[in-house]
């Protein structure tokens, strides 16, 4: 990472260390609108800009706890994925160890504590994947799921850094599991419908070369943004693919529903 990209998130995150001042309604003025927009961002496949506007709220508002955890965990997810592109070296891997150091110095505060902890739990998970660590992935997987479900039942489900089905297919994706990484994306569109998702399915039946269903996939990519009249990346991704000869009507029959028996890892 260059210098002054690591300065900056260097001060992004000592803005974000706990003030004396924690309790969620002490602060957090106008807060609501950003949380909205950016998991509306991410629900668009558009997750760096969601990035952007919980940082540029959380730093104009340091002292508001929900801001705080949910750019902690969005931007330590992000350094995590860039970590995974170079084998998840130490150096890397940093930024998101002091995200996570940070989210646990704000479990104290009023409103946030399973939020926190559950954040935690899921950069811990992405760093796993980073270094290809399989078996820890797999009990940090296990352990967000079933915090996520405690804390629905106790109220609302987390969502930061991603809510879990999609949390579980990403990282899944990342260490080749692809029976494991549709299987988590499929479970989160049965709870609700996400372009995210569309394009993890994608994505991942184009790295088994199972080109039907990846094009069934992108188009249904396309037709949530579009519905969604939403200007994210991922619809120049998804036309991108389906420009392609083999997403064009007359190249075959096109798999109507990709729920074909998934490959073994």
């Amino acid at each position: 990472m260059k210098t002054a990209a690591w300065f900056g998130v260097c001060v992004a995150l000592v803005l974000l260390t706990p003030p004396v001042r924690t309790a969620a309604g002490a602060a957090c003025d106008g807060a609501e609108p950003a949380i909205a927009e950016a998991a509306r961002l991410v629900d668009d496949a558009d997750e760096g800009a969601a990035e952007r506007r919980l940082r540029e709220a959380a730093e104009r508002d340091p002292a508001c706890a929900p801001l705080a955890v949910a750019f902690l965990a969005t931007t330590g997810l992000q350094h995590a994925r860039h970590a995974a592109t170079r084998g998840g070296p130490e150096d890397l891997l940093a930024p998101v160890l002091d995200a996570v150091a940070r989210l646990a110095a704000w479990r104290e505060a009023p409103g946030v504590v399973r939020d926190a902890q559950y954040a935690e739990a899921a950069l811990r998970a992405a760093m796993a994947a980073s270094q290809d660590e399989r078996p820890e992935l797999q009990v940090w997987i296990t352990h967000t799921t079933d915090l996520a479900a405690r804390l629905a039942l106790a109220g609302e489900a987390p969502r930061w850094p991603l809510p879990p089905a999609l949390l579980a297919g990403d990282l899944w994706y990342e260490v080749d599991r692809y029976a494991e990484a549709i299987e988590a994306y499929r479970e989160a569109l049965d709870r609700a419908p996400s372009a995210y998702a569309h394009r993890g399915l994608a994505r991942t039946w184009n790295r088994l070369q199972d080109l039907p269903a990846a094009c069934h996939a992108y188009r249904a990519l396309e037709a949530s943004l579009v519905a969604r009249q939403a200007d994210s990346p991922a619809l120049d991704e998804a036309r991108a693919f389906l420009s392609r000869p083999a997403c064009q009507p007359d190249s075959g029959p096109l798999n109507p529903d990709p729920r074909s028996p998934i490959p073994g890892p």
